[in-house]
C-alpha cells in the first residue's frame, strides 16, 4: 500500500455510511476554509533564469496543455513522495513545491 493508495484499507471493507446528516454536531473547523493553492514559486536557483527566462515559464509556452499538467502532477507527486527523504531539503519545503505545482493546476485565481 502506498502513499497514493486509492483505497486506504479500514475503506476497502466498510459500507458506505452515505451523506452527513445535517442536525449532526460538527467539531469546531470542520468546514475551515482551505488556502487557495499557491501561485508564488518557490526561490528559484539562479540557474532556472538562464538568459533572463524562468525553465517553467518556457515549459509553460512550449508544452501542450495536456502535457503542461502532466509534468506539474508529476512534480506534485516527486514532492510529495520525497518530502523528508532528501538530506538538502526539509519536510516543509517539499510540501510548499507540491503545493506550488498543484497551484498551476488549479489556474489563476478568479
Amino acid at each position: 500500500m502506498g502513499l497514493f493508495d486509492p483505497t486506504p484499507p479500514l475503506m476497502a471493507s466498510t459500507p458506505a455510511l452515505g451523506p452527513f446528516p445535517s442536525n449532526a454536531p460538527r467539531p469546531a473547523g470542520f468546514f475551515a476554509t482551505v488556502a487557495e493553492p499557491a501561485q508564488t514559486p518557490p526561490p528559484a536557483a539562479d540557474y532556472y533564469k538562464e538568459g533572463g527566462l524562468e525553465t517553467i515559464d518556457i515549459l509553460k509556452a512550449k508544452l501542450s496543455t495536456e502535457q503542461f499538467e502532466g509534468f506539474c502532477l508529476g512534480n506534485v507527486y516527486k514532492y510529495l513522495t520525497r518530502a523528508g527523504k532528501k538530506p538538502d531539503n526539509s519536510k516543509s519545503d517539499d510540501f510548499k513545491k507540491a503545493y506550488y505545482y498543484l497551484g498551476l493546476l488549479a489556474g489563476p485565481k478568479e
